[in-house]
């Protein structure tokens, strides 16, 4: 969703795509960097003025999470949501997953069901029509519909212990969620070990930054798809959601990967949502759930949750928070 721009020996290197690490250095502040595989994206990290170290444990917490939160497969050593969508029976967790579920329940409420945590077989259903070039039929999407608002999750901690339990046909998926949820953990870690100065990129859909060592701490954030416009950035997440990557035309109409959970479809009113705030799950969950509101209920979003977002579409800007300062090159 973003391309950054980093000044070295006064050349500027532009970056699109997945954030790069091939880039190199002559400045005594050289980053240390990362990249690894976490939430079927990669992630890339990048300190300043670190220990190695710090790459050891920020590796460690976002494999925790993207064990937990893995709806594909068994993970060794969390109970993933893999394991949970295969049962209907109490399952015991680990109490970061149980303050983690907490954190679902809390922003399904808070959002207003746009961010719906039941919504994996609906999606999956969808994913699977699409990649045939197919609209998923009205059948289908009603039947799903239907026994996605008649299940539920519930938490329970009983003897210092923590369980979850699914109740009827409807999956969990956390993919609006996990990234963002991800880099609130590891912003609490750089918070309590006083780390200042790194940029967190999952996938250019959940970004968390530091401060720059120099810029007077500021990054330069490009919106992709808008001709020389970028932000001034610090101390923030960004959530971004879009239809380029995983979008398919069908019949003159855009579908893509999020789902609007009341009534099923696959159309959304933007290309692309920017959210700017100050929690990562947050970001994420409403990055996506303003794909599919219209303009006023997304300000009132704002309002009420302390965010700031910019709504384009066809590379015009349709909307854009006023406290956003969109420059141009």
């Amino acid at each position: 969703m973003f391309t950054y721009r980093f000044k070295f020996s006064r050349k500027t290197l532009l970056i699109s795509g997945v954030f790069s690490l091939l880039m190199s250095s002559c400045s005594s502040n050289a980053p240390i960097e990362s990249k690894n595989y976490f939430f079927d994206t990669y992630v890339n990290s990048r300190f300043y003025n670190v220990e190695n170290s710090v790459l050891d444990d920020v590796y460690k917490l976002l494999s925790e999470y993207n064990g937990l939160t893995d709806n594909y497969k068994q993970s060794a050593t969390q109970t993933s949501v893999f394991e949970i969508n295969e049962s209907n029976e109490k399952i015991e967790i680990s109490k970061n997953a149980y303050n983690m579920y907490l954190k679902v329940k809390e922003l399904q409420i808070s959002s207003l069901n746009y961010f719906n945590p039941l919504i994996e077989n609906l999606s999956r259903l969808w994913k699977e029509s699409l990649d045939n070039k197919e609209v998923l039929s009205e059948t289908i999407i009603s039947s799903e519909l239907l026994k996605m608002n008649n299940s539920s999750f519930e938490l329970f901690k009983e003897n210092s212990k923590y369980y979850i339990q699914r109740n009827g046909e409807a999956k969990l998926d956390l993919g609006a969620f996990a990234k963002g949820y991800s880099l609130d953990i590891l912003n609490e870690y750089f918070l309590s070990n006083e780390i200042k100065n790194y940029l967190i990129d999952a996938g250019n859909s959940s970004i968390l930054l530091g401060e720059k060592p120099d810029n007077n701490g500021y990054f330069t954030v490009g919106l992709k798809d808008i001709s020389n416009a970028y932000l001034e950035l610090k101390d923030c997440f960004i959530g971004a959601s879009g239809v380029s990557t995983q979008g398919v035309k069908i019949n003159n109409k855009m579908y893509s990967h999020i789902i609007n959970p009341f009534n099923g479809s696959a159309i959304n009113n933007y290309d692309y949502v920017f959210v700017k705030g100050n929690n990562g799950a947050l970001c994420d969950v409403l990055s996506t759930s303003f794909m599919i509101m219209d303009v006023d209920t997304v300000k009132e979003f704002e309002k009420n949750y302390n965010v700031e977002a910019i709504l384009y579409k066809d590379s015009k800007i349709i909307y854009s928070n006023s406290n956003l300062e969109i420059k141009y090159h």
